[in-house]
């Protein structure tokens, strides 16, 4: 069975206004992207919600935005048994049309479970200013991942 899972953004700063309703059959102000990866990748708006088809299946959909605060609801409709509903909030610049699962991210959470993997991901990459490196820090005792098929809502704050 597809893994159908759906997908609210709503975020907001101080000086600006982020807004991903879903409304109607677009998915602006998010992007598809064009990588190979995704190619021909399943997404609609199903009840004002990014509708994701296919279960064990990669999604690019991104969006530019500014300092923010953000949550998410996921709606695992068929449950989930093998995948993630994570978001990856990338470091600029970043052409959003064209990202992929290799594109930089500053910010990763949401549920992650397959395999040994059973958590809610909490991920910080920061560069070292003076060396360069770059550094993940991960949530220590990561609560595990809900995987029933009722919503659940997301903040990494």
């Amino acid at each position: 069975m597809p893994l159908l899972g759906r997908l609210l953004v709503v975020a907001a700063a101080a000086s600006a206004k982020f807004s991903a309703t879903f409304d109607g059959d677009s998915t602006a102000p998010c992007v598809e992207s064009t990588n190979d990866r995704y190619a021909n990748q399943d997404v609609g708006m199903v009840d004002g919600a990014l509708m994701l088809r296919e279960a064990n299946r990669m999604y690019g959909v991104a969006a530019e935005i500014k300092p923010l605060v953000i949550q998410y609801e996921s709606t695992l409709t068929d449950g989930l048994t093998c995948g993630g509903a994570y978001v990856k909030l990338l470091g600029a610049p970043v052409d959003t049309s064209k990202f992929d699962n290799e594109s930089p991210y500053v910010l990763m959470f949401g549920p992650d479970r397959c395999g040994a993997t059973d958590k809610v991901h909490f991920i910080v990459r920061q560069k070292n200013p003076k060396s360069g490196k770059w550094y993940e820090h991960h949530l220590r005792d990561a609560p595990r991942a809900k995987a029933h098929r009722r919503p659940h809502l997301y903040t990494p704050g």
